[in-house]
């Protein structure tokens, strides 16, 4: 099972999901990202990216792979694959 098929398994919680948002939001300059927002979609780009992945390791505590969050750029999804992250490093210390 890849991580981005397993990350499908986890729920994100709200918290997560919130920050999540903030993230985009404040990377993207917009006043409001939702859930489902997708990261490029919202106007994302590939140097973007590099530094939303910058902040979700800086806020999460956790490296997102760049081509796992190719798989998985949807507010909810990248949510999902951060729990999944946490999770692991958690269980593997």
């Amino acid at each position: 099972m890849t991580l981005i098929e397993h990350a499908s398994l986890m729920s994100p919680d709200a918290d997560t999901i919130r920050g999540v948002s903030v993230l985009y939001a404040r990377v993207l300059d917009l006043s409001e990202v939702d859930a489902r927002d997708d990261f490029f979609v919202l106007g994302g780009t590939s140097l973007s990216a590099v530094e939303l992945l910058a902040l979700v390791q800086e806020e999460f505590s956790v490296q997102v792979p760049a081509g796992d969050f190719y798989r998985a750029t949807a507010v909810s999804e990248l949510a999902s694959l951060i729990r999944t992250l946490q999770q692991d490093e958690t269980e593997g210390a």
